[in-house]
């Protein structure tokens, strides 16, 4: 996906399309370049493998840029819309509520994001509300 929004073919997106719409882009990234990825015990006294989970987080946030600003120039370029579609995960503070944020979120992603629309579905039973309330 990323090389394809970073160098477009003539074929893609096909000619006269006027809406991109990338489905969880935020599994995509989060599965390619998680915060922690899985240690081998083998390795972990190996100082490439601690250099490697450093580098980690900044590869992360590079690819956010770049498919960022890649897919902006994209857009401009072919004269399209993009929607990305993302999930939302949730936080919680020690003696706080819940709170919904976006899965792919932060500075290097939210710069590139002209609006942002949020849906979302109350999957309690109505029953189930009304008593927390």
């Amino acid at each position: 996906m990323l090389a394809l929004v970073l160098h477009p073919t003539p074929l893609f997106p096909p000619p006269n399309t006027r809406l991109l719409i990338i489905d969880d882009l935020s599994n995509l990234i989060l599965s390619s370049l998680p915060w922690t990825p899985p240690l081998d015990k083998k390795l972990v006294d190996n100082a490439a493998t601690t250099a490697t989970l450093k580098r980690n987080p900044v590869r992360r946030i590079q690819t956010i840029e770049a498919f960022s600003s890649g897919l902006s120039s994209l857009a401009a370029s072919r004269q399209l819309a993009a929607v990305v579609l993302n999930k939302c995960t949730t936080t919680q503070q020690p003696g706080t509520r819940a709170v919904l944020r976006p899965a792919l979120a932060g500075q290097a992603w939210d710069s590139g994001i002209y609006a942002r629309i949020v849906l979302y579905r109350d999957s309690t039973a109505p029953r189930a509300r009304e008593s927390a309330d």
